[in-house]
């Protein structure tokens, strides 16, 4: 038997997820785009919310806030292995016509032309693998020369800093030209239009202004907000920073039993308890919803000599109860539905005695978690989250 506390890291799919926002001791302020109330609020009420000024955050202040938020970049995509890129070389149908014809030459003992037919697979394979790896390399190379920055005021001076080091509560000045680097309530506003194709597809520069909007005004009507992302094309403005880049941990509980029914092979059923998290769209709060990973995976166990340590991995399938609690923003009083998912799951980790009986268990957990995301019975696309776990729990053995 084991519980525990295991922090769990999300992904995004074509639905976007964000960890529940909440004030932080050092007065920190909540702060995201989805909150409804930032384009309904004056400017000076927005200010007062985020706890800062037109002259801006202190480099204390701003460090602080960086530490409490993270730096104002969207999650990147996980990066295939190496291993994994070689491999999906061979995934090519062409490919396996030329595997089934070397299995078919050699079981007629033709050597000379299976030992072709595998060297022009693996030469293929190496060159495509090559050829892969210098494309991403350049593309993580533009991508770094194309790093957005942004002039902010700090300390009642003008400054250009690096986007990724923006912070709730900032203040940023826009003018033609500019990509808005993070999620803006404007303050001033001078013949400012907005380029939002990317964001409502319309084609036309939006004209930005600086007054509240109603609370459940549509995400394209909301004319005081600069979205990041978005061109200015005209015009010149001063904003604050009402959110930066995605947060996607979060922290739940787990149980778990373990039978080991021979020396080295176990069985582990391993249940989370429901682990809440915010549901956004387009930058609009959809609702919360839960997730609730229940697992079972088969282990093969290895321990010392002493068998004061014991290290395990094991594969299996989890199934995850997903669960709409309520829907909110512009999403007010529409149907929200999550489809359970049933996938993979994998698990290594190791087992360190404490006494007779107890134990200390790290163990780091992958789960295959998705879901269709439909709303008023129209589907808006894959979710996924919680792929990955790394947990550290309290054990006892029942004898």
């Amino acid at each position: 038997m084991r519980t525990g506390v295991s922090p769990a890291r999300g992904a995004e799919g074509h639905c976007s997820l964000r960890a529940a926002p909440s004030d932080h001791a050092d007065g920190t302020p909540k702060a995201m785009s989805t909150d409804a109330s930032w384009h309904s609020k004056a400017p000076q009420a927005v200010l007062t919310d985020l706890n800062t000024r037109p002259t801006g955050l202190t480099d204390r202040e701003a460090q602080e806030r960086l530490d409490a938020h993270g730096p104002n970049r969207l999650p990147q995509p996980q990066k295939r292995s190496a291993f994994m890129r070689f491999l999906l070389q061979f995934h090519n149908i062409l490919i396996y016509v030329l595997l089934g014809s070397a299995v078919i030459t050699a079981a007629m003992s033709h050597w000379v032309d299976t030992f072709v037919i595998l060297a022009v697979v693996i030469a293929n394979a190496v060159i495509g693998f090559v050829q892969e790896g210098k494309a991403e390399k350049a593309m993580d190379a533009i991508r770094h020369m194309l790093a957005p920055h942004a002039s902010v005021i700090r300390d009642g001076e003008r400054r250009s800093v690096d986007g990724e080091t923006l912070v709730p509560g900032d203040i940023v000045l826009l003018e033609a030209g500019d990509k808005v680097p993070a999620d803006l309530r404007l303050l001033q506003a001078h013949a400012l239009q907005v380029q939002e194709a990317i964001l409502t597809g319309e084609s036309v520069p939006v004209e930005k202004q600086i007054d509240a909007v109603t609370g459940n005004a549509a995400l394209g009507d909301r004319t005081c907000l600069a979205f990041s992302g978005t061109l200015v094309t005209s015009g010149q403005a001063i904003g604050v920073v009402i959110a930066t880049g995605a947060v996607d941990d979060s922290v739940g509980f787990s149980l778990g039993a373990t039978y080991l029914f021979t020396k080295h092979w176990a069985l582990e059923v391993f249940g989370t308890l429901p682990i809440d998290h915010e549901l956004t769209i387009d930058r609009d709060r959809v609702g919360t919803f839960e997730v609730v990973p229940a697992t079972a995976t088969v282990q093969y166990h290895i321990a010392d000599a002493q068998q004061r340590i014991r290290a395990y991995a094991g594969l299996g399938v989890t199934y995850a109860d997903l669960g709409a609690e309520r829907s909110d923003g512009t999403f007010a009083n529409r149907k929200l539905e999550l489809s359970d998912s049933v996938g993979a799951a994998a698990v290594a980790g190791l087992d360190m005695n404490m006494g007779r009986r107890w134990f200390v268990n790290i163990d780091a957990r992958w789960f295959d978690i998705d879901a269709d995301v439909k709303l008023d019975a129209a589907n808006l696309g894959r979710l996924r989250v919680d792929p990955y776990a790394f947990g550290v729990s309290i054990g006892r053995r029942l004898r």
